[in-house]
């Protein structure tokens, strides 16, 4: 019986064609799958397309319904409701500490400085074309519906719309939320490298300070509750697009000790 080179070591040639005679079938020949045709084959939406719809559909009948004035008798109570928290001194200085965080210059203004940064880490303009494309849409979103709407704002006395005053929807709301949110998404990627339970918590936090924020502008008298809504979902509608291209492709989320299956080393058949 010879002995032949097969592979990294001698391996008996006449036991090792006993055993490759003895295998089955199925193993000795690797059959490729059928590609699946045109009819098994279903194109999923995008996660973002019905949360999208859904934003769009509450934003158009929000904004309808402030419009014709059926949230006049609503905003009047529960505006009252919220003012009566302004009376303690305490209460009134930590809402003016943190309605600041709906400014844009102050939070649109670290938005773009920490994405500029990531982008910088990650040799890409992305993120901040990103977060600044949808900043700018935001804005003239938020433009576009005041003056459509003219909503009064409460500091005015005057409880009314088309009246010429630019408080429906919050700007301040509607900054927190979009640019919190992206910045949280700046900071903390999904990805092999960040657990679950930190982007859990970094996102928990940006909604947190996001509601603190619109709660305080109701405190002070900024604005009504149906501004600060109407800000939530305008803010929303720039978000959702905004997380989605933001979000890493499948070859990112890969850990790089991961091996990948075609180039996995090839078993060697050996002997006992």
């Amino acid at each position: 019986m010879g002995d032949c080179w097969h592979g990294r070591c001698w391996v008996p040639c006449a036991g090792l064609k006993a055993r490759v005679r003895h295998l089955p079938a199925e193993v000795g020949s690797a059959q490729e799958p059928e590609p699946l045709t045109g009819s098994l084959v279903r194109k999923r939406p995008p996660r973002t397309v019905v949360p999208g719809l859904v934003v769009s559909g509450l934003l158009v009948v929000v904004s309808a319904f402030v419009a014709t004035g059926a949230t006049l008798h609503a905003d009047g109570v529960v505006f009252g409701w919220f003012t009566q928290l302004d009376r303690a001194v305490l209460v009134h200085a930590v809402a003016r500490t943190v309605v600041m965080g709906g400014q844009f210059w102050l939070v649109g203004t670290g938005l773009v400085i920490v994405a500029a940064w990531r982008g910088w880490g990650e040799r890409s303009w992305r993120p901040v074309l990103v977060s600044g494309g949808a900043v700018v849409g935001l804005d003239l979103a938020l433009w576009a519906l005041k003056v459509a709407i003219g909503r009064s704002s409460p500091h005015g006395g005057v409880n009314d719309v088309l009246a010429g005053g630019t408080s429906y929807p919050s700007g301040h709301a509607a900054t927190a939320t979009l640019s919190l949110f992206l910045l949280a998404a700046v900071l903390c990627p999904p990805g092999p490298s960040a657990s679950r339970r930190t982007v859990r918590m970094v996102w928990l936090c940006a909604g947190a300070a996001s509601a603190l924020v619109s709660g305080s502008t109701m405190v002070l008298g900024y604005h009504w509750v149906s501004d600060v809504v109407g800000g939530w979902l305008v803010a929303l509608w720039f978000l959702l697009p905004a997380l989605r291209v933001l979000r890493p492709t499948g070859a990112s989320l890969r850990s790089p000790d991961a091996v990948s299956p075609d180039r996995a080393p090839p078993s060697v058949v050996t002997g006992r």
